[in-house]
């Protein structure tokens, strides 16, 4: 899930704000992770041409929680899902950002010992041009 700062909101504001309005969970501040992955994004919606800068952070639900995210967004006319470390490894699906798979194990297991890891810089993308080559 995703989305703009609006103006006068912090990042971690806009965070919580979004994951309210696309999931229906509203969580307290402290339930955010770090940011643990930016990145630069260029791609065009509805013929618009973006240029962002990203930040990835991790938020860790419990089952019940999980259970209770109601997704009713544009972005979910395909559907949503929960998706297993392995399952995002193997999937022949295009996820983004690139090299997730890669990456989400030794997050995860860092995370699990409260030792989060330095942010890494996943580098600039050209998402129109990523997909193209798809």
């Amino acid at each position: 899930m995703g989305g703009g700062i609006e103006a006068g909101e912090s990042p971690e504001e806009a965070a919580l704000r979004e994951v309210a309005e696309e999931t229906g969970l509203v969580l307290r501040s402290g339930r955010l992770g770090p940011v643990v992955w930016t990145r630069r994004a260029l791609f065009t919606v509805d013929g618009v041409r973006i240029d962002q800068d990203e930040e990835f952070r991790v938020v860790v639900l419990d089952a019940a929680e999980t259970a209770a995210v109601r997704v009713d967004t544009r972005e979910a006319t395909h559907g949503h899902r929960w998706w297993s470390a392995e399952a995002l490894a193997t999937t022949a699906e295009t996820v983004r950002p690139r090299g997730i798979a890669d990456r989400l194990p030794a997050l995860l297991a860092a995370g699990a010992r409260g030792d989060w890891p330095v942010v890494e810089h996943l580098g600039d993308v050209d998402e129109d041009v990523d997909a193209r080559r798809a």
